[in-house]
């Protein structure tokens, strides 16, 4: 049977009763105490051992630590700064000086922090996580340029850093450099396909259409398994911005391989837009694809009509789109708010009580939007 933490701090301290300058005994005893998050007596047993042995690297790092983990960052600092002293050339210093940086981060030190943490990259110019902190550290002091040049270098380190592009690419359109983006972004594509849809939007952004739908078509090709159209166009840089995505989807629909995908993005844009006969069409388009989502489309078919104010036709296709979905809130929304604006209660009711039990928000939405079902339009 295994032994528990417990029992090796009896024996720790049995041994350390027996060899009261047993180093490695009381640095093993800091170390369980730190890994059960027992900060303080942690800090106890390191501030042990530095007198016993003055030159130990370990004891001062786990004690700044520790230090830390009580937001003692004061002590820490002095923790991290004598073990500097004790070897200012080795791997371990720079380990020294990231959480150095740390220190003065948190005591919003941030000029002091900077020089910390660019002396952790100076120490250990290979470790991208230096770079990527001194970089953090000047963007939230508003030092964009350094930042700039920051972030390049953790890229240089880690070319298949996505997030890290992304915060860089962020930065630069801050700043409006839009071909400094593009052509990051452009790279980034040789080991992420997922920045053909970062490329898309930002086309998108900047009324280059073509690009977009050149960039999205791209997508469609390469994304394993192809993102919705709708999706990488509403939920990408132009969110809300519909005449921009409408541009780019007909661009894209030039495309044979690409109608499906466009059909069922153009009809939600034409929604957004209130064109909902030409929504109606293009769902059409998607569901004769034979593509997925068959009766779901269904579904969307019957929201248009409901926005037209032709209640059967709504009431006709919305169930045929829940033949394949009993549980479709948002039909059963629209299916009870087509009864009732046709004249039907009973039904209606009927379908807010299912909607009860799938989405209760919905289903207040729709009591509200029927009066509480008094009477009927």
């Amino acid at each position: 049977m295994p032994r528990q933490p417990g029992d090796n701090i009896i024996l720790l301290q049995q041994r350390i009763t027996e060899h009261p300058e047993d180093v490695d005994a009381w640095l093993e005893l800091g170390h369980i105490y730190y890994k059960q998050e027992k900060w303080l007596e942690a800090i106890q047993v390191y501030r042990h051992i530095t007198p016993l042995s003055p030159d130990s690297i370990a004891a001062y790092y786990n004690l700044g630590l520790a230090y830390m983990r009580t937001e003692q960052f004061r002590e820490a600092i002095d923790a991290f700064q004598h073990m500097i002293t004790l070897n200012p050339d080795i791997s371990d210093a720079a380990d020294a000086y990231y959480q150095l940086g740390e220190c003065y981060f948190d005591l919003a030190k941030y000029d002091l922090a900077i020089e910390a943490f660019l002396q952790s990259t100076v120490l250990a110019p290979d470790d991208f996580v230096n770079f990527e902190r001194l970089g953090q550290t000047c963007e939230y002091i508003s030092r964009d340029e350094e930042a700039i040049a920051t972030y390049r270098k953790v890229i240089e380190l880690e070319p298949s850093y996505g997030m890290l592009i992304i915060r860089l690419g962020q930065l630069l359109k801050k700043h409006q450099r839009y071909e400094e983006v593009i052509a990051l972004y452009r790279q980034a594509t040789e080991s992420d396909d997922e920045f053909f849809l970062q490329l898309g939007g930002l086309y998108q952004r900047l009324l280059r259409y073509a690009d977009a739908a050149a960039m999205f078509i791209e997508a469609v090709h390469e994304c394993e398994p192809p993102t919705d159209v709708y999706d990488m166009l509403i939920s990408s840089e132009s969110t809300h911005r519909f005449e921009e995505a409408l541009q780019t989807v007909l661009l894209m629909q030039e495309h044979p391989e690409t109608i499906a995908h466009t059909s069922y993005a153009l009809g939600f844009i034409y929604r957004e837009l209130g064109r909902y006969e030409d929504s109606i069409q293009a769902f059409r388009c998607y569901f004769e694809s034979q593509l997925r989502y068959h009766t779901f489309i269904r579904v969307e078919i019957g929201i248009d009509y409901y926005f037209l104010q032709q209640y059967e036709e709504a009431i006709a296709e919305i169930l045929q789109g829940m033949s394949g979905n009993a549980n479709d809130a948002h039909g059963c929304y629209y299916l009870s708010l087509s009864y009732w604006k046709s004249g039907k209660p009973e039904q209606a009711r009927k379908y807010y009580r299912q909607l009860e039990s799938l989405d209760r928000e919905l289903a207040k939405r729709l009591y509200r939007e029927t009066g509480g079902f008094n009477g009927h339009t």
